[in-house]
């Protein structure tokens, strides 16, 4: 697949996804709560139940965005 680009990863911002990487693991059932950093290296960020975390923009190949009425944490944050 082609590039993953920085206005469509900010497209996602405050959404649940998962993360499809290019090595075909799948990061599943995160927030996205951010995209940070230069031009040239810009990361991912985002939250799980167990805790904040980022990644590369390099190592992602597609974003599957999830139902927002199906998934609720189980501690009451949306």
């Amino acid at each position: 697949m082609g590039r993953f680009y920085t206005n469509v990863a900010k497209s996602y911002v405050g959404r649940k996804v998962n993360l499809h990487l290019r090595d075909q693991s799948v990061i599943v059932n995160v927030l996205v709560t951010g995209v940070k950093g230069k031009s040239g290296k810009p990361r991912l960020h985002y939250r799980t139940p167990g805790g904040v975390n980022e990644i590369s923009m390099r190592d992602l190949d597609w974003v599957q965005p999830l139902d927002p009425l199906f998934n609720v944490w189980r501690d009451g944050r949306a």
